[in-house]
């Protein structure tokens, strides 16, 4: 049995799209390879922080979006989250969906349900090669796996069918995240 992301208002883990939840002075990433301000994808509450990725959507496939260091998407930790960002004007915004954990009998690649968002935990179902990254902060070693998403809903851009991992490190702050197709 796996923990996967589903619809749940009620008890609700994050949200897909919407505005993040953010510390006061919070500045909106940026892409290293455009200049142009991110996407806010998602946001997941792990261990009393919240694990928020964004990704670049201003010229897709141009700038590399798919890589967890590369400067295409950013993975950031909160621990002090208290505002309700607003996403600045001319960035594309998803609707929130509030997402929560249900259980899924079996293992994810026979998921064919489209109320299923991606796996809560566990190890991640890889498309391709494992490409767990290693913390670029500390002498932690490999990352956790924390989530996976499907495009879902909002038919997020991870390439052809693709699917996004994110990541945090046990001992300091950071966090990535990467998509394979």
């Amino acid at each position: 049995m796996i923990q996967v992301l589903v619809p749940d208002a009620a008890h609700p883990v994050g949200q897909l799209g919407g505005n993040p939840l953010v510390p006061n002075g919070f500045q909106w990433p940026t892409c290293v390879s455009c200049d142009g301000r991110m996407t806010h994808l998602a946001q997941l509450s792990v261990d009393g922080r919240l694990l928020t990725a964004f990704q670049c959507e201003n010229d897709p496939g141009m700038c590399e979006d798919w890589e967890p260091f590369a400067g295409g998407n950013a993975a950031v930790v909160f621990t002090d989250a208290t505002v309700r960002a607003t996403t600045p004007d001319g960035v594309l915004s998803y609707l929130p969906i509030l997402v929560g954990v249900g259980r899924l009998d079996g293992d994810y690649s026979s998921v064919d349900d489209e109320d299923i968002f991606g796996q809560f935990g566990g190890d991640p179902s890889w498309i391709q090669d494992d490409e767990t990254p290693d913390c670029p902060n500390c002498p932690a070693g490999p990352m956790r796996f924390v989530a996976q998403l499907d495009p879902g809903p909002h038919q997020f851009n991870f390439g052809d069918y693709g699917r996004a991992y994110l990541f945090d490190c046990s001992l300091c702050s950071a966090a990535a995240w990467l998509w394979q197709s």
